[in-house]
């Protein structure tokens, strides 16, 4: 069996090959560069694929017929936008390298919570997360997305301490979440286009997020239909009209969290 056939055979079984070029300056050094090289961009593709949405799954399981000829079809879903505090000052305050390396930790992290909840990423907008919730009304995505959120903020809690540990600045964020009916679809020019996910639950998401600012214990932030539909899997706390603090789930005695 040749190294690329044993190349070949590694990626059918969703492995990572080893590097197979060979220091030749024939056709067969040549071929075993540009399979180096096919691997290694898929690699990356995997990786973002892991974390973002934007594909012909995601369209399909959305139920969007037409996502992918640039249109909008209506569904409905839960929204969660997360965002740092104060990152502008951050970057101004700090060499890229160092502000690189704690954006990655931090949308790393994240990412994986909102996978762990049955979450899709739908964008990262520099340091900020737009995240959809999907399903029927028996998979709870309200619930799913409220969870989702208090292990965003269990895993910041951790990662500041981490970075305490080691004599890093630490950074605040905050969560808000909101659901109902969205669009769905590819919007853009013939030169770019991407899936998105776009409509008042978003909107309001991002409005909640701001308002986490003023929250004073887990910073995730909740709308009235939010809390209604996890129904009595989370205690909460009103901070104005048609906002909620979620304070942790329900039962849980002591802690934010």
């Amino acid at each position: 069996m040749t190294a690329v056939e044993r190349g070949l055979r590694e990626l059918i079984h969703g492995r990572q090959p080893p590097p197979l070029a060979l220091p030749r300056q024939d056709e067969l050094g040549e071929v075993t560069r540009s399979f180096d090289s096919m691997v290694t961009g898929l690699g990356r593709r995997v990786k973002l694929g892991l974390f973002v949405s934007g594909s012909l799954e995601e369209s399909l399981e959305l139920g969007v017929d037409g996502a992918l000829a640039g249109e909008c079809s209506p569904a409905r879903g839960v929204v969660l936008a997360s965002d740092l505090r104060n990152f502008t000052t951050i970057s101004e305050t700090h060499s890229p390298e160092v502000v690189v390396d704690m954006l990655n930790q931090h949308l790393e992290a994240m990412s994986e919570a909102i996978k762990r909840h049955g979450g899709r990423i739908d964008k990262f907008i520099g340091d900020a997360i737009i995240a959809v919730f999907t399903g029927n009304p028996g998979d709870d995505p309200a619930a799913r997305a409220v969870a989702a959120g208090l292990e965003m903020r269990r895993g910041h809690e951790a990662l500041q301490a981490e970075r305490r540990a080691h004599g890093l600045f630490t950074y605040e964020m905050g969560v808000g979440i909101d659901g109902g009916d969205l669009f769905v679809g590819t919007i853009g020019t013939h030169g770019r286009s991407e899936f998105t996910v776009f409509g008042p639950p978003r909107e309001a998401a991002e409005a909640l997020e701001s308002a986490s600012k003023k929250g004073t214990g887990t910073r995730v932030m909740i709308s009235a239909r939010i809390r209604d539909e996890a129904g009595t899997r989370f205690r909460c706390t009103a901070h104005g009209a048609g906002v909620f603090e979620v304070i942790g789930p329900a039962g849980q005695e002591g802690g934010d969290l």
